[in-house]
């Protein structure tokens, strides 16, 4: 023990040696792998950083990750998704005006949008919004904070793995994610009551989410049980006596309408009916006439006056694009055949992805090559005629629980099934979709609660009870996070063979460690992918996800009415600041957690 002290080292490292047998011993080899605080924050496996802060973290509705710091496995090939109208209306990935669009404008959207993957290798969460009207998401950036009072960011992290993949998304065991956040928990004043929080205020205090952002929204077609109990109106309809409740109102739904009553209007009337004073008193006087408007602007009113005479005090057209009227006035003739064209009926219109799959449909396909399955199996099949290399043919078929033996089936006897006749056989199974299964532990939040305990709120199977999933939820003890004050909140991820550990730190201490549990399971929904594009592979800081609540379906004037999991227990946002994010693949040693504090802490004096 005399040269305990050996070339001035202060500072000594116990280790465990159980190679033969159990010894205490010192050791100061790894001194210089053991850093101490030197101003400098811990990055040797960080994988993700974003510091509001820093200039190039900040573009207009998104926050990025530093392009320094990536995932040494990345991979991001330019290419386009054909598919994302169909899904990326949800959540702000894309924007409509549910209230400003006609059915015609509303399919080439949803149809026909594109997003592009430029390549770039770096974490990339855009601002969450809703195309419905519903819920509102305030949210302000500011100079190296973000004020968060029901606003968040969501974003995804891998597509198909060989395209687009950012971070990683399999767990395997004796892997440790390490997640940390700068945050600050204030109470704003309330700046809307139509937030996630005002909905589900169980939910409020989520700050982080990862997993799959949505279930599976064609459920609403697929589920043969679902009976739409919401009306819609087509411009050719009214509602007899002008009764209409505002609170089941269904945006740009048409209501007939003449020249004649729009001329009883006083100019206020007119102003407010072409601004955004949607339910305006004077818009609704069934004493003067017995059919009231629905509809949100004049761009839509050419459903229902198509015959009528134009005042001729309507004498300039100057507006086009997003423009919209702010004075009568500003229309006139000359433009108005621009205005006053027939809108589409989408009542039973197809929606097809880009690679022919049927949206409503659940199916499953094949890509083959083998021979056996594809020469002389129709009329105009392959032979060894018109065979050629490389070819691949798609099989696609709609799922249900049809699994008998066709070989025992068909023509064994004079009445027996063929071709022509087994689908009659197979329309008695109807089709089923499991919409649970694309959820179990593939939903995991972090909450601060407002008495400033923390802690984990996550989706996983019951197979004790009659319900399909619980909720597994645990918390540290009270006032663990104070209130406007800046803190550094640092979770770590434990993966076992099945299981996994939390434990949770702040500003360096640890506060909470959870008992091992289900394993996170990060995955894509049981679906076609191009249904689902941007759906699972999922974060959000500052909030948790809205699951189906705001959804576009194919009729865009219908609001959904169910509420599935997602939506109940992790539609939440966290009130305060924040600032920064970091996320590393490894085991992060308790004094580089340290040194990450002191260094925030210090880095812009947030005290």
């Amino acid at each position: 023990m005399s040269n305990i002290k050996n070339n001035n080292f202060q500072f000594l490292k116990l280790k465990t040696n159980n190679d033969e047998y159990w010894d205490f011993f010192l050791d100061n080899e790894s001194y210089d792998t053991y850093s101490f605080y030197n101003g400098v924050m811990y990055d040797g496996c960080l994988r993700a950083y974003i510091d509001v802060s820093q200039y190039d973290c900040v573009d207009e509705g998104t926050i990025n990750s530093l392009e320094q710091y990536q995932w040494e496995y990345a991979n991001s090939i330019k290419h386009t998704l054909y598919n994302i109208g169909y899904t990326g209306f949800d959540n702000g990935l894309l924007h409509f005006r549910k209230d400003r669009i006609l059915n015609k404008d509303f399919i080439e959207l949803y149809k026909n949008s594109k997003y592009l993957i430029d390549g770039n290798k770096s974490l990339k969460l855009h601002i969450v919004t809703g195309s419905t009207l519903v819920y509102e998401y305030p949210l302000t950036v500011e100079d190296f904070q973000i004020k968060l009072n029901g606003g968040f960011y969501q974003g995804f992290f891998k597509t198909e793995c060989d395209k687009y993949q950012v971070l990683p998304s399999v767990l395997e065991q004796g892997d440790t994610w390490a997640y940390e956040f700068v945050l600050k928990k204030t109470e704003h004043e309330k700046e809307s009551t139509k937030t996630l929080n005002d909905k589900y205020p169980e939910n409020k205090g989520i700050f982080f989410y990862i997993g799959t952002r949505a279930e599976n929204k064609w459920i609403y077609l697929y589920d043969e049980n679902y009976v739409d109990n919401c009306f819609t109106l087509s411009y050719d309809d009214y509602i007899e006596g002008g009764e209409l409740d505002v609170k089941t109102y269904k945006l740009n739904s048409f209501l007939d309408m003449s020249m004649d009553d729009l001329e009883d209007w006083e100019d206020s009337a007119i102003d407010d009916y072409i601004t955004n004073n949607y339910y305006s008193p004077l818009l609704y006087k069934p004493s003067q006439f017995d059919k009231i408007v629905t509809i949100d602007e004049i761009n839509n009113l050419h459903q229902s006056i198509q015959h009528c005479d134009i005042p001729n005090k309507l004498s300039k057209c100057d507006f086009f694009g997003d423009d919209y009227l702010s004075d009568i006035s500003e229309f006139n003739g000359d433009c108005l055949d621009n205005y006053l064209s027939d809108d589409i009926d989408i009542s039973d219109f197809v929606y097809e992805t880009y690679d022919s799959f049927t949206i409503g449909k659940y199916e499953e396909y094949l890509d083959t090559d083998n021979k056996f399955l594809l020469f002389d199996r129709t009329c105009n099949g392959f032979n060894v005629k018109n065979w050629e290399d490389d070819i691949s043919v798609r099989y696609i078929k709609e799922k249900n629980t049809f699994n008998e033996n066709l070989f025992l089936l068909m023509n064994r006897t004079c009445t027996g099934y063929n071709v022509n006749t087994i689908h009659e056989l197979k329309k008695q199974y109807k089709k089923e979709y499991n919409l649970y299964g694309d959820l179990y532990n593939n939903a995991l939040a972090f909450r601060i609660t407002d008495d400033g305990a923390i802690g984990y709120k996550y989706l996983i199977q019951d197979c004790d009870s009659d319900t399909p999933y619980k909720i597994k939820e645990g918390y540290s003890k009270n006032n663990i996070i104070p209130n406007d004050k800046w803190c550094v909140i640092h979770v770590k991820i434990y993966a076992q063979y099945e299981t996994m550990q939390l434990r949770f730190y702040v500003n360096g201490n640890l506060v909470f460690v959870t008992d091992p549990m289900p394993k996170l399971n990060l995955r894509v929904l049981n679906d076609v992918m191009e249904k689902q594009e941007t759906v699972p592979f999922n974060i959000s800081i500052g909030g948790g996800t809205q699951g189906l609540c705001d959804v576009i379906l194919p009729n865009y004037m219908i609001e959904p009415y169910r509420v599935y999991p997602l939506e109940k227990h992790f539609a939440g946002t966290f009130i305060g600041y924040f600032k920064s994010f970091k996320f590393y693949d490894c085991d992060i040693e308790h004094m580089n957690i340290v040194n990450n504090f002191k260094f925030e802490m210090g880095n812009l004096d947030l005290n």
